[in-house]
C-alpha cells in the first residue's frame, strides 16, 4: 500500500477476493476497480468495465469478441467427448473447481465434461471444494488440469498413478 500511494496511480484495478481487505486505503489513492473473476460473465464484464474506465469502451467490446470468436471458433475444432477436472492444490489435498467457476466454463465450451460438477445445493457460490484422491481415483477424468499451489504431496498417493488422465500424459500441473 505504501508503494501504491508513492506510485498515485490514476485508476488501480485489481481481483476483489485479494483487494478486499485494503479497498478502504486502495481508494485513498485514487479511483478504484475491483472485479471477481469467478465466471465468464464475469472476465467480459470486467474487461467492459475497465476499459470504459480507461475511455477506450471499444477496444474492451473488440476484446471480449475476440475472445468469445476464439472460444466458439476452439470449441468446433476441439474433439469434446472428454472428462475433466480443474485442480487448485494447497497442501495434503486437491480442490475441484465446479461448473461454475471461468476455466471449468472454458473447458466446457471446448467440450469437456467437468466431472466436479455444479456446486452443491446452498452452495452456489463456493467455486471449489476439496477432492480426495479415492472421489478422483472413482469419477477417473481423461484429463487433469493442475494449478500448483505448492507442491503438496497428494501426486505420491498410490490412487494418483491409476488415473486414466495420469497413464495417457493428460495430466498438466
Amino acid at each position: 500500500l505504501e508503494v501504491l500511494a508513492k506510485l498515485s496511480p490514476d485508476l488501480t484495478i485489481g481481483l476483489r477476493t485479494y483487494t478486499e481487505p485494503f479497498a478502504k486505503k486502495i481508494e485513498e489513492t485514487g479511483a478504484f476497480l475491483a472485479f471477481d473473476l469467478i465466471t465468464l460473465n464475469d472476465s467480459v464484464s470486467a474487461v467492459e468495465r475497465a476499459t470504459r474506465a480507461l475511455g477506450a469502451d471499444s477496444q474492451g467490446a473488440a476484446m471480449n469478441q475476440a475472445f468469445l470468436d476464439e472460444l466458439e471458433a476452439t470449441g468446433k475444432r476441439a474433439p469434446g467427448k472428454v472428462s475433466a477436472v480443474f485442480l487448485w492444490h494447497w497442501g495434503n489435498a486437491p480442490y475441484a473447481y465446479y461448473s461454475n467457476h471461468l476455466t471449468t466454463q472454458v473447458m466446457e465450451r471446448l467440450g469437456a465434461t467437468n466431472v466436479q460438477g455444479e456446486p452443491p445445493k446452498g452452495m452456489e457460490s463456493a467455486d471449489s471444494s476439496v477432492i480426495t484422491m479415492e472421489t478422483l481415483l472413482r469419477l477417473n477424468p481423461d484429463v487433469i488440469i493442475s494449478f500448483k499451489g505448492d507442491a503438496g504431496p497428494f501426486t505420491k498417493h498410490p490412487a494418483w498413478n491409476r488415473l486414466k488422465a495420469v497413464q495417457s500424459g493428460r495430466a498438466w500441473r
